[in-house]
């Protein structure tokens, strides 16, 4: 059971990890894109250290795409 703390900050990264956008028209793959746009924000410090992303299952749902597809981009 989450408190209401612990929802809170669910929603605040499922906020931040809403900038990752998928182009399924651009010729990368969609796993290539996720990683790429997760390094820049990284490094534009969009995600801060210690920012710890969701499980798998609901990335994949906040990104709008497969579980495979965020497996395939660790």
């Amino acid at each position: 059971m989450h408190s209401s703390g612990g929802t809170v900050q669910s929603d605040l990264q499922g906020l931040r990890l809403m900038n990752i956008l998928s182009d399924r028209e651009e010729a990368i793959p969609l796993y290539r894109q996720i990683v790429r746009q997760a390094r820049e924000m990284i490094l534009t410090t969009q995600l801060p250290p210690g920012f710890r992303l969701p499980p798998e299952c609901r990335l994949a749902a906040l990104l709008g795409v497969t579980r495979t597809t965020v497996t395939n981009a660790e």
